[in-house]
C-alpha cells in the first residue's frame, strides 16, 4: 500500500516533490498500488521508488529519474518515458504496451516478462538489460543499444 504522505507530497507538484526528495535522500518513496493514471510527473526524482502494482497508464514521466525503482507488475500502457532514466530498475511483468521510451536509459534493467508490444524505443539504451520472455511485438527499436542484453 502506498505511503499517504508520499502521495500527498507528490500531488502538490513536481517542484515540491523534488525539493522534499533533496531534503530526504534516505527515504525510499512508496507508491505501491497507487493510482497515478495520466499524472504529469515529468522531471520528478522517483529514484529507488516502490511502484509495485501501481497504475501509471498514460502518465507523463518524461525525464524522470527512476533508477533502481521497483516497477514490478506496474501498469504503464501509453506512458511517456522520453529521456527517463530507468537504469537498474525492476520492470518484471510490467505492462508498457504502446509506451514511448525514446532516448530513455534502461541500462541493466530487468524487463523479464514485461510487455513492450507496440512501444517506441527509438535510440533507447537497453544495454545489459534482461529481456527474458519480454514481449516486443511491433515495438520500434530503431537505434536502440542492445549490447550485452540477455534475450533468452
Amino acid at each position: 500500500m502506498a505511503n499517504p504522505e508520499h502521495l500527498y507530497i507528490l500531488q502538490q507538484g513536481v517542484p515540491g516533490w523534488n525539493n522534499w526528495r533533496s531534503r530526504n535522500p534516505e527515504d525510499r518513496p512508496d507508491f505501491s498500488g497507487a493510482d497515478l493514471v495520466g499524472k504529469d510527473l515529468s522531471g520528478a526524482d522517483l529514484s529507488r521508488g516502490n511502484f509495485r502494482g501501481a497504475d501509471l497508464t498514460g502518465a507523463n514521466l518524461t525525464g524522470c529519474d527512476l533508477r533502481v525503482a521497483n516497477l514490478t507488475a506496474a501498469r504503464m500502457p501509453a506512458a511517456i518515458l522520453i529521456r527517463a532514466n530507468l537504469g537498474l530498475a525492476d520492470l518484471i511483468d510490467a505492462d508498457l504496451r504502446a509506451a514511448n521510451l525514446s532516448s530513455a536509459s534502461l541500462n541493466g534493467a530487468n524487463l523479464r516478462r514485461a510487455d513492450l508490444s507496440e512501444a517506441t524505443l527509438l535510440d533507447t539504451d537497453l544495454s545489459r538489460t534482461r529481456l527474458i520472455d519480454t514481449r516486443l511485438s511491433k515495438a520500434d527499436l530503431k537505434g536502440a543499444d542492445l549490447r550485452g542484453a540477455v534475450l533468452v
